[in-house]
């Protein structure tokens, strides 16, 4: 009998121990979104996703998700650095751009620009929609900080542009046809003008140092010709911030990918990438007749380097050249004073 009951009160004691287990519950309460903030001072202008938003912003990205910021320099400006949490990465920021990824926590960006001698260079070239010649059309570069005009065969030209990101915005009268980015990298790895994309797909056109105009032509994609750019203008604007204030819960997410047009479904957007152009702004530009170029401007720092300069060649000809005449002229004066010296004996 004992051994029953003993038995029983463990099972007693077993169920009353179990109970207390069973009623705890664990919860983790997991955000399922995170404010990013963005801030910057004077110098420049930082794009998220494209779009211009002003020092301060703060937009809410889905955990594990990702921003793609951009930095445009006022002139005279150059990035000193970019930090996130505190942390400097702007090792990371490359052709103007930075990306961060698989966000897990509130995440605090800040761009500081500074004063900077910046290398300068000319541009011109064409401007077409289509295949056809973009007259009279208005040109703005970097949010108004270079204004310009096509002429009537829709040629262009700009004095002065420094090295870095830029936004062209052309417009018609009036009304604005596309807005695009491209990237000016000034570099010894190259001897003549060349392009490349960078890892957003901007088109960077890189340069040799010294390189004095740079010829390039901006092509709006009007695939059907109709003379209506294949991409919404509106779709690229970089001064339309498409940032939700108020936090409706039908605003479309600007980071959706896939979704260029904001439409909430990836599907049958704009996809310029069959033409060339593959961050989708609706145009493309292309490298003209060669760049004017000063020769020696970057001053090799070898005699290999040296010895490939055509005019190091020039310098020594002219230099035999004029060692020679200097001997033929001691030579002449020596024989002049020997026929003197043999009148006078």
């Amino acid at each position: 009998m004992k051994k029953i009951l003993s038995i029983a009160a463990a099972i007693v004691m077993l169920f009353v121990m179990c109970v207390p287990s069973f009623a705890m519950t664990m919860t983790t309460d997991v955000p399922y979104e995170h404010t990013v903030t963005i801030t910057y001072n004077e110098g420049g202008y930082v794009l998220l996703e494209g779009r211009l938003c002003a020092s301060g912003t703060q937009v809410k990205i889905n955990r594990f998700g990702e921003i793609n910021l951009s930095a445009v320099n006022e002139s005279g400006y150059k990035v000193k650095s970019v930090t996130v949490n505190g942390v400097d990465v702007t090792d990371q920021f490359v052709d103007g751009n930075l990306v961060i990824s698989n966000i897990t926590t509130d995440v605090y960006v800040n761009f500081t620009f500074e004063k900077a001698d910046c290398n300068k260079t000319a541009l011109d070239g064409t401007v077409y929609l289509g295949k056809d010649e973009l007259p009279d059309a208005d040109m703005s570069f970097d949010f108004g900080s270079i204004e310009t005009k096509t002429d009537e065969n829709g040629d262009y030209y700009v004095a002065e542009i420094a090295e870095g990101r830029h936004i062209v915005s052309i417009y018609k009268d009036g009304e604005a046809l596309a807005h695009l980015t491209f990237v000016i990298e000034f570099t010894d790895e190259v001897d003549e003008p060349t392009l490349r994309l960078a890892a957003d797909n901007t088109q960077v056109v890189q340069v040799p140092y010294g390189t004095e105009v740079i010829h390039l032509n901006f092509y709006i994609i009007d695939d059907d010709g109709d003379g209506i750019p294949d991409q919404d203008p509106s779709v690229t604007d970089p001064n339309n911030p498409n940032i939700d204030p108020d936090g409706d819960p039908d605003y479309d997410n600007p980071y959706y990918p896939g979704d260029d047009d904001n439409d909430g479904n990836n599907g049958n957007d704009y996809d310029g990438s069959q033409f060339g152009d593959y961050d989708n702004d609706g145009g493309i530009i292309d490298l003209d007749k060669p760049s004017v170029i000063v020769p020696g401007a970057d001053i090799p720092n070898t005699f290999a380097e040296l010895a490939q300069n055509p005019f190091f060649y020039i310098g020594i000809m002219g230099f035999s050249f004029f060692f020679i005449i200097l001997l033929l002229f001691k030579r002449r004066k020596d024989e002049d004073e020997e026929e003197t010296v043999e009148t006078e004996g």
